[in-house]
């Protein structure tokens, strides 16, 4: 994570830890504190868009805020980098086949990282590639990586993984969704950081 700031790194580790005890708008808060002390931080700008569409909060504020980390992504590391690239593409600016190459690309880099793994199996899925995703989905794991957290769930679980924007776009619904960590509403499940 690339930020010269270390008052707003702090910001951007209070909202992991506040986001993590299920305090949405606190964390929603400190991150957009971390990019006011820094506006240029990539990476608070993504999280702060995965806060914003995990809690239903505001699509046009998270895709915002990820447009802002697309357009900073020079300054983050190569595989935040492109899990930025494809976080855009599947939420802002929707092009699986970008969304794919994207996560590949982590794959290339990092062949255990979970959040690609996941979100990859998704975009898989979403393309109609059902026996690629399910490989991925049943592969088994070379490393001691950690599990994503709660708000990257991994696969297989019975919900899937998809943002509010991407369930309507999905289901060709202008109605409002919230998700929810239960999956009880529209949208049963989480997306990736």
């Amino acid at each position: 994570m690339t930020t010269g700031s270390l008052e707003a790194l702090r910001k951007y580790t209070q909202a992991i830890a506040a986001e993590d005890a299920g305090d949405f708008d606190g964390a929603i808060a400190l991150l957009e504190e971390a990019t006011t002390l820094d506006t240029g931080f990539a990476m608070a700008y993504r999280k702060l868009g995965v806060v914003l569409d995990n809690s239903g909060t505001s699509i046009t504020r998270a895709n915002a805020a990820v447009t802002k980390a697309f357009e900073h992504r020079d300054r983050l590391p190569e595989i935040e980098r492109h899990q930025t690239i494809a976080y855009y593409y599947f939420d802002v600016d929707y092009d699986l086949t970008k969304v794919i190459a994207a996560y590949r690309s982590v794959l290339e880099r990092d062949p255990d990282n979970t959040i690609a793994l996941n979100n990859l199996a998704f975009a898989l899925n979403d393309s109609h590639r059902w026996a690629e995703a399910e490989s991925l989905a049943s592969a088994p794991r070379r490393s001691n990586n950690p599990p994503p957290t709660s708000s990257t769930p991994s696969w297989p679980r019975s919900r899937r993984a998809i943002s509010p924007t991407s369930a309507r776009r999905s289901i060709g619904s202008t109605t409002p969704c919230r998700a929810v960590r239960d999956g009880s509403s529209c949208v049963p499940g989480w997306r990736s950081p």
